[in-house]
């Protein structure tokens, strides 16, 4: 198989762990011990310039209040959590069914170079920072297939993102980190110091014999009762904004 002439390789598979978010900097530290310091490197990210975040920088930049600005990134359409893209804003968008913005469009005139400059911002990068889970491990020198920057906060991070790494042929590690695991494991902690369960021959036999799904009474009223008042803490996908408006 060739894609524009070049021969096509095949993708590495990603490695995915699910961890406590309380221990992922110990795994992360056994890992730099197994691997070595300097063949760890967690993932870069790149945030960029939105649509209303264009219009309010190239606001700034053209000197125009800031009431205005933040009125006239108001006008953007949101659907479905996301902003319409100045492009879809100003031409319209067939595929996705959307008509020009004529307010919009209207207002933006009022203004010199304004929709020229924010069209020209918009999709730019305007910041980097560490990905939540995603971890390299390289067999080599990381300068080899890849770079290293620092983050704001400090920690050593790749220079190319995600999708750039993976093409040098970088191992991609997601160390997810999952609440419900802490939530779970101090369960457990809490019930053994109270002595209401007992250790079992490891932490799985231990889950295994007193949380595990299978354990639960799915014909007791009183739980689906605690389920649809909201009264069980952090229960999966129920404790959401929306979940709360439909209960």
């Amino acid at each position: 198989m060739r894609v524009c002439g070049v021969k096509s390789r095949p993708e590495l598979a990603d490695i995915d762990i699910d961890s406590q978010r309380s221990k992922r900097q110990q795994i992360l530290q056994a890992m730099k011990n197994y691997f070595g310091d300097d063949r760890i490197l967690n993932i870069a990210t790149f945030g960029t310039e939105k649509s209303k975040s264009a219009i309010t920088t190239a606001c700034r930049g053209l000197g125009i209040d800031v009431d205005i600005a933040h009125y006239l990134s108001g006008l953007i359409p949101v659907e479905r959590g996301f902003n319409w893209s100045l492009s879809d804003c100003f031409f319209g968008n067939e595929e996705k069914e959307r008509k020009p913005v004529v307010q919009l469009i209207k207002e933006i005139n009022k203004y010199d170079q304004l929709q020229e400059t924010a069209l020209a911002i918009e999709g730019l990068v305007n910041k980097r920072s560490t990905h939540a889970s995603g971890v390299y491990i390289f067999n080599d020198e990381i300068y080899k297939t890849n770079a290293i920057m620092r983050s704001p906060n400090g920690d050593l991070i790749t220079q190319h993102n995600m999708d750039d790494s993976d093409y040098c042929g970088n191992l991609k590690f997601d160390f997810l980190t999952i609440n419900a695991l802490d939530r779970i494991r101090l369960t457990l902690n809490l019930l053994l110091e109270d002595g209401l369960i007992e250790w079992r021959e490891n932490l799985k036999s231990t889950y295994e014999d007193y949380l595990h799904p299978d354990k639960l009474d799915y014909t007791s009223k009183e739980m689906w009762k605690m389920v649809g008042d909201n009264d069980v803490i952090h229960l999966f996908q129920f404790d959401t904004p929306v979940k709360k408006l439909a209960a």
